[in-house]
């Protein structure tokens, strides 16, 4: 199994806990290890210093845009009812 060693990221963990600077160990496609040094073999390593990690941020992007999107047409749907009698 292929091994991506992520060095020297600013890392925001999604706690609510300040983002920290570390290191992101990753087998196969499953996030292995997080830590601030990881010394392991690697086939690949990716140095990220300056550059920042967070997770979860397609999927809230992706549910903001729904939401938008069904805000938008609930809002059509509430002008094309009759008034209230």
């Amino acid at each position: 199994m292929m091994q991506t060693l992520i060095k020297n990221a600013k890392i925001y963990d999604g706690s609510g806990t300040e983002a920290f600077i570390g290191d992101i160990l990753i087998s196969g496609e499953k996030i292995e290890k997080v830590g601030e040094t990881i010394e392991v073999q690697a086939d690949r390593i990716i140095d990220l210093r300056g550059k920042s990690v967070s997770s979860g941020m397609t999927s809230m992007l992706r549910t903001i845009r729904i939401s938008e999107r069904d805000a938008a047409s609930a809002g059509r749907h509430e002008k094309s009812k009759p008034p209230p009698v």
